[in-house]
């Protein structure tokens, strides 16, 4: 058999400051066209390795750095979203003659149990019954987002978009309850979809079940019917299925139904979705948690929604915002031409990474890493990173590395990435960026992967060996 070509890297042990062995990385022959990779030191700027550093490629939820890094910028830590109940007209006898207006600041996070609390506000004010409309504005996104992903799943959880006003993450949730040979489920606001279970429980699997999405496809079939399949561990009992099943205004529209009978609201109008009238008067108002809140959030599980809000609150909140997405796209591109040259950025998508445009070099994102590490914000940057054995993307990868890795994972059907600090045993703190495509590209798409991430692990070895 012919011996495989190999690739390696030295560079002499006073640039990389690591003491006692120059770094070595063999780039396996089925990787050498499909990866980039770049490692920093940090305590003396030098680059330790460098392989394909200057080629941009898909990234995938890797974007989530860079929008992070324009939310911050633009936003601010304190940044959070704000929705607003209010009303005009009289109040006589427990009579509103006039309309409600529930007004979206945008807040991915906005729960039935916060507007539940915002309309006992009503009954605070003595209304029991509105004899008008109830509006609902969403305005304050006044284009969609778009995304270009290659396999998309419209019906999964992370697919959602982002709306002015968004309610339970406008997901169909559907409670599991697993027994140790069936499986049942109880359906929340799915209207008059049908499912046709065909979901089989694994009694042999020990495995947590923090994403049941990990586990169960959902597909539609006929009109209104979606085939649920997957194989389903028992830990999976009574937890949530979300399915991304009506759009925002009917998934709106049902929820403050429900919320306003809840209530014991008598409604003699309708719930329409329309820009609020001005001189209202103020009944409520519910903010999200800050940004400095939503960032670990969004890093360490990969929120899509959340990442996608931010982006669409650039254009929202930091502009004229005459059209939310067209301004959004201009103001995020801005944010890095201050102080970066990342040309690739000119794609920019969603800033979730659910694109087959959104590109970034491994260089310019240890760039990236490397201004963030010297700013203020390093400490708290670094915590919003999964770790390997903590909640998160990393919960399951590279457990050896515990509280020495923090980075962001990136994945799409063909893309996989790592991006983030590695602290080393030396007392070194290491920028790394490891990004593959076109892993899907043959049928030896699994040993790709895992030849993949054998090569993160063996550079990251390197880099923890004692000195």
């Amino acid at each position: 058999m012919p011996k495989t070509p190999k690739i390696i890297i030295s560079a002499s042990l006073a640039c990389l400051g690591l003491n006692a062995y120059a770094f070595q990385l063999v780039i396996p022959l089925e990787l050498q066209n499909k990866v980039a990779l770049s490692i920093v030191d940090t305590q003396n700027n030098q680059t330790i390795y460098n392989y394909r550093e200057s080629t941009p490629l898909l990234l995938a939820s890797n974007m989530k750095i860079l929008t992070s890094y324009a939310a911050l910028t633009e936003l601010g830590a304190k940044f959070h979203w704000t929705t607003k109940l209010s009303y005009q007209g009289h109040i006589e006898n427990g009579v509103l003659h006039g309309n409600v207006y529930l007004i979206g600041g945008g807040n991915p996070q906005l729960s039935t149990q916060d507007l539940q609390q915002m309309l006992a506000k009503l009954k605070q004010r003595g209304i029991n019954k509105i004899d008008g409309d109830f509006v609902y504005d969403m305005s304050i996104f006044n284009q969609s987002i778009k995304s270009s992903e290659l396999h998309p799943e419209p019906l999964a959880e992370y697919s959602v978009d982002p709306a002015g006003l968004i309610i339970d993450s406008n997901l169909s949730n559907l409670k599991l309850q697993v027994k140790k040979n069936s499986l049942k489920f109880s359906q929340q606001r799915s209207l008059d979809y049908k499912f046709k279970n065909q979901l089989k429980v694994n009694n042999q699997s020990k495995a947590s079940c923090k994403y049941p999405s990990d586990y169960i496809t959902a597909t539609p079939a006929a009109q209104h019917t979606i085939i649920l399949s997957g194989n389903v561990p028992l830990s999976c009992n009574q937890q949530l299925f979300g399915i991304n099943l009506l759009s925002a205004p009917v998934y709106n529209k049902l929820a403050l139904k429900q919320i306003l009978a809840a209530q014991k609201i008598k409604l003699t109008g309708t719930i329409i979705a329309a820009k609020a009238s001005n001189n209202t008067i103020l009944v409520a108002a519910q903010n999200s948690a800050d940004l400095s809140e939503i960032l670990p959030k969004m890093n360490k599980d990969s929120n899509n929604l959340y990442a996608k809000s931010l982006f669409m609150s650039l254009g929202a909140y930091k502009t004229t915002n005459q059209a939310t997405y067209t301004d959004a796209r201009q103001q995020y591109i801005r944010v890095f031409q201050r102080k970066f040259n990342f040309p690739e950025l000119a794609n920019v998508e969603n800033g979730a990474g659910l694109s087959r445009a959104e590109k970034i070099s491994t260089a310019h994102m240890t760039q990236l890493l490397g201004a963030i590490y010297q700013s203020p914000e390093n400490n708290y940057f670094i915590s919003t990173l999964a770790t390997p054995g903590e909640s998160g993307t990393l919960q399951s990868e590279f457990p050896q590395f515990k509280q020495k890795l923090f980075a962001k994972t990136g994945s799409l059907s063909d893309v996989k990435a790592y991006s983030g600090y590695f602290r080393a045993a030396n007392g070194h703190t290491y920028l790394i960026s490891f990004i593959a495509n076109d892993i899907s590209a043959s049928e030896n798409t699994t040993s790709q992967l895992q030849a993949f991430k054998q090569l993160v692990t063996t550079a990251l070895n390197q880099l923890d060996t004692p000195q």
